[in-house]
């Protein structure tokens, strides 16, 4: 991929098409209380935040996992909202970076997706079934998303194998640290090299056709 050709504006004919109103960052959490995801910064005036607020706020908002971090309790019209982190409904929210009305990209999406791809034993026990179901409920929407947008999982999503490391593990030694870091580096460095930005932006624009004939 030559960065060069890269379009860091849209062409002055696509105005009509630029996206909707949207956040430079976005930082998916889940609202136990009302259960339901919550994008953050852009849905922060539903909660009472404002640009005055520390983003540092939302940031402990999206990373509370559930059992290992105490939720957010976020005070709002005189009612407690408990949020966790936003994995536990959404673990690859690659969903919050599309949008039908574009037609040119200007600059291309790029998801890593964290995944074992060692094929588990078919076996059955308790504490698998309750691991699987979790599984399930937190990845389904996102599943759902790539399977009828097969265009993301061609051109925009490396997935990285992390077999034997457990996301959970905060006691890792400097040498498992080094490993992981080199399998992500690696998986960078073999998806970029076969980057087409040419093929992406024609293939980005059949799903704006298909859509608005």
């Amino acid at each position: 991929m030559n960065a060069e050709n890269l379009n860091l504006k849209y062409p002055n004919d696509a105005k009509k098409e630029v996206p909707f109103s949207t956040s430079d960052i976005n930082m998916i959490t889940t609202n136990l209380t009302d259960k339901k995801k919550v994008n953050l910064p852009l849905q922060a005036s539903d909660y009472g935040w404002n640009d005055s607020s520390n983003v540092a706020d939302f940031v402990r908002c999206s990373m509370s996992i559930p059992f290992f971090f105490s939720p957010v309790i976020h005070k709002h019209n005189e009612r407690d909202i408990y949020f966790v982190d936003g994995g536990a409904l959404s673990n690859f929210p690659i969903n919050i970076f599309h949008n039908p009305k574009v037609k040119s990209p200007r600059l291309p999406v790029f998801g890593v997706k964290l995944d074992s791809l060692i094929v588990k034993e078919n076996s059955f026990t308790f504490v698998k079934y309750v691991a699987d179901l979790i599984e399930t409920i937190k990845s389904y929407g996102d599943k759902e998303f790539l399977k009828k947008n097969t265009f993301y999982e061609k051109h925009c999503v490396k997935v990285v194998d992390t077999s034997g490391f457990n996301s959970l593990n905060f006691s890792m030694d400097e040498n498992e640290k080094i490993e992981l870091f080199a399998l992500g580096a690696r998986a960078a460095i073999e998806f970029l090299h076969k980057f087409n930005w040419s093929e992406y932006k024609e293939d980005r624009k059949k799903i704006f056709e298909i859509r608005d004939p």
